[in-house]
């Protein structure tokens, strides 16, 4: 697809146009230099199975904005994000439009609004976070499930809830990766998103950088408060000695936070760049391989991939070991709970 068609896309929901040019050239292999290697024709309709998107910023509504350009879709979609779009959302989000962030529509309602002509998908929309969204459905089986989310303490909490099969993705400064787990055959979560004691939070730089708490910023981080005014008066002190732009009274602490990350140090000025497009490609890399899940399993993603936009070589596709002395898929006893949960699924694979 050509820059001109994505800038068109940008302009409307409306993406019937474009949905027979995805047809060709959707599915990415990995493979370099491989100019044998054809992508796939997909089918007229791609059964989505019962997949869950956990968080709807850059990358998980890159990746649903990706799904909804296809031409038909079936199955169950669930959204969970308890966030607006913000006018400094739009830099990053694909699928938002300014009307969304003029009236802080939920990010749920405005992805959701992608998905409307697809008759046979349902889609359900949860406007609240994971840790919410846990307390009001124990025990759910969720079949396939991307998450996006921004802390470490929600991963973990997600690979507790056991989904049959996670995507987790995430961006730090110019490199991104995507992550399948299979629990017994990839590392899970938990041996890759170690707790604070184990090594440094991000929580914990965050808070000698910008004056507040650790836990605090871990309630931030987990709900994206609104910032008051006493959280400003406290993070300008540490404006004397770090260089930041404080934020505004009730603007989301993850809206702020998300400002200043993305970015990459500018060789020629003291300029820092913004480099949306860092968290949209793996976006469009977690909707392929939902569909390579479902219609293409033997070209699924082993377990890793990673790549930085900036530097090179390319990092490319690893295939790594579970960490053998993780409490979770390392525990006999974890592993027969996962594997009764789904003993008599017959999802894809």
């Amino acid at each position: 697809m050509s820059l001109d068609e994505l800038r068109a896309m940008g302009k409307s929901r409306n993406l019937n146009t474009f949905a027979t040019t995805l047809q060709v050239d959707t599915i990415f292999d990995y493979k370099v230099d491989d100019s044998s290697s054809k992508n796939p024709l997909l089918p007229s309709t791609i059964n989505l199975g019962d997949l869950w998107i956990v968080g709807l910023g850059a990358g998980g509504g890159a990746s649903a904005y990706s799904l909804a350009s296809l031409q038909g879709l079936e199955g169950h979609l669930n959204l969970i994000d308890p966030d607006e779009v913000k006018p400094v959302n739009m830099n990053r989000y694909v699928y938002a439009l300014n009307a969304d962030a003029v009236g802080n529509k939920p990010k749920v309602e405005a992805v959701e609004d992608l998905f409307k002509r697809f008759k046979k998908l349902e889609v359900q929309a949860y406007p609240c976070s994971y840790q919410e969204f846990k307390e009001s459905h124990r025990n759910s089986v969720m079949d396939f499930l991307i998450s996006t989310v921004d802390t470490k303490e929600t991963r973990r909490c997600i690979q507790w809830d056991m989904p049959r099969v996670i995507l987790d993705a995430a961006v730090i400064s110019t490199e991104f990766y995507v992550r399948r787990v299979d629990i017994g055959k990839s590392p899970c979560i938990l041996c890759t998103h170690k707790p604070a004691e184990v090594e440094r939070s991000t929580e914990e730089i965050l808070a000698e950088v910008i004056g507040l708490g650790t836990e605090e910023i871990v309630r931030l981080r987990s709900t994206n408060a609104c910032l008051t005014q006493d959280h400003i008066d406290r993070m300008k002190k540490s404006t004397e000695t770090q260089n930041f732009t404080l934020p505004s009274v009730g603007e989301h602490f993850n809206d702020w936070l998300l400002m200043h990350c993305g970015e990459v140090a500018s060789p020629v000025t003291p300029e820092r760049i913004p480099l949306p497009f860092a968290t949209v490609l793996p976006g469009i890399l977690l909707a392929g391989e939902v569909i390579k899940a479902y219609h293409f399993s033997d070209d699924a993603i082993q377990n890793y991939y990673t790549y930085d936009m900036i530097n090179v070589p390319l990092s490319g596709a690893q295939s790594l070991k579970p960490a053998t002395d993780c409490i979770f898929c390392s525990n006999s006893e974890t592993i027969e709970i996962f594997q009764r949960k789904y003993a008599n699924s017959n999802s894809g694979q």
